[in-house]
């Protein structure tokens, strides 16, 4: 069964209704809530236009009009890049700093009383899902232009090849008990072609950087059987593995079914 996202951004623009994210303005401040965020950017430590345009997730134009703003309500102020004489910096004054610390208690005591109707268990377990869930809106902008798709026949060689190069980088040899040297690497596709079995690729611009398989996708189990796991360094660090893992994991069986609910999470 699909998970039904509709629901979840329907909640989501109910929290942004009852926190103000809709309103002109935040709490009592004459803020609005990107020069709020701009604000909280710049307490953490000073920012050029362009360092500010990245945090905001905004063009530099955006930025430099939202710290002007600020910089005429005298709560930020523009200093010399320190090694950079080309550059200027965006930092709090000492006024931008006071009312940034009022905004936080008021943002803070809304935040607090919505908590406080929760159970202890249930704080706990908010807090968990919406660290994962950050983690998930900062991964998936890295995921871009990566497609996941079943291995063909044709990508025998190019799999193999990466299985082989990988184990190699890490020292995994035949000979320490590794599958690297084992006859079926390069045909995986016809190990994997009985219907209770699957095996899926990552690739990006059709060169394949990883990919692994499951030997028994329709039986009902708590466990999940993966063989033949290998990624690429640029895989890793963007987290594909883990989204590899997800989509074998939740695959309700069938190969027609996979396809159409690896399209359906990804929309």
């Amino acid at each position: 069964m699909c998970y039904d996202a509709g629901k979840s951004a329907s909640a989501f623009e109910d929290i942004g209704q009852a926190v103000g994210l809709l309103d002109n303005y935040c709490g009592d401040m004459l803020l609005t809530p990107v020069q709020a965020h701009a604000m909280i950017e710049l307490e953490a430590e000073p920012k050029t236009v362009s360092e500010m345009s990245v945090c905001l997730n905004v063009d530099k134009s955006n930025a430099s009009r939202t710290l002007a703003t600020l910089l005429n309500q005298g709560v930020v102020e523009s200093v010399p890049h320190p090694t950079d004489g080309r550059s200027m910096v965006f930092q709090l004054t000492s006024s931008g700093r006071e009312k940034l610390a009022v905004l936080h208690s008021q943002l803070n005591g809304q935040v607090r009383a919505f908590i406080d109707l929760l159970e202890v268990d249930e704080q706990a377990a908010l807090e968990t899902s919406l660290t994962r869930y950050i983690r998930a809106m900062q991964t998936v902008p890295k995921q871009a232009g990566y497609t996941f798709r079943e291995l063909t026949a044709l990508d025998n060689a190019s799999i193999a090849a990466v299985i082989r190069r990988v184990s190699a980088e890490y020292g995994l040899t035949g000979e320490s008990g590794y599958g690297v040297t084992d006859p079926t690497l390069d045909c995986l596709s016809d190990v994997y072609a009985p219907e209770n079995c699957a095996y899926w690729l990552i690739e990006r611009d059709y060169r394949v950087l990883g990919g692994g398989g499951s030997p028994r996708l329709l039986v009902k189990t708590v466990w999940l059987n993966c063989r033949k796991c290998t990624f690429c360094r640029s895989c890793v660090v963007r987290g594909l593995q883990e989204s590899w893992l997800l989509l074998l994991w939740h695959l309700p069986g069938g190969r027609v079914t996979a396809a159409a609910t690896w399209k359906q999470q990804q929309t």
